[in-house]
């Protein structure tokens, strides 16, 4: 069996002083010669996890999506934009469909561990923009007293 030796390994910025504590190497097939004692690179892409605030942060953001419910902002941003149309022009299964996701989405958002906020907020807006686009329609459609009636043309 080989025995461990100890080497010295420059590590720090830019490898300007040796490491003090020597570090056990364990000689494997194609490892660097003894004699060779190069800079080691500093890791960088584990440099900032080495914080503990960040990495319960990065543990935190990659429980969820982040894109789908800032994304789904569109559909509620195109709703608001349909406030400008006239009530004739909405379509009661699509504005069903989207008060309803909205209201089971945001229901959703705040059972699950952890609350995703973005999903939430998204989704009250959502629900939102469909029961006041649905509100719209049926006041024009059931609850308007006035009658489409043709004009009459006085002779």
């Amino acid at each position: 069996m080989e025995e461990y030796t100890m080497q010295r390994v420059a590590s720090g910025p830019h490898c300007r002083s040796p490491s003090t504590t020597p570090r056990p190497v364990v000689p494997t097939r194609g490892s660097i010669p003894e004699g060779d004692r190069r800079c080691k690179p500093p890791d960088r892409a584990r440099a900032p996890l080495a914080d503990p605030l960040l990495r319960r942060r990065r543990r935190r953001r990659s429980k969820f999506h982040f894109w789908a419910p800032t994304f789904k902002w569109g559909i509620s941003i195109a709703n608001i934009a349909d406030f400008a149309k006239p009530p004739e022009n909405i379509s009661y299964p699509q504005q069903v469909a989207v008060a309803c996701t909205g209201l089971i989405w945001s229901r959703y958002s705040l059972v699950i561990t952890p609350k995703n906020w973005n999903l939430f907020s998204v989704n009250v807006a959502m629900a939102g923009t469909g029961l006041y686009q649905l509100s719209r329609k049926i006041r024009q459609d059931y609850l308007s007293d006035e009658k489409d009636v043709a004009p009459q043309l006085e002779a």
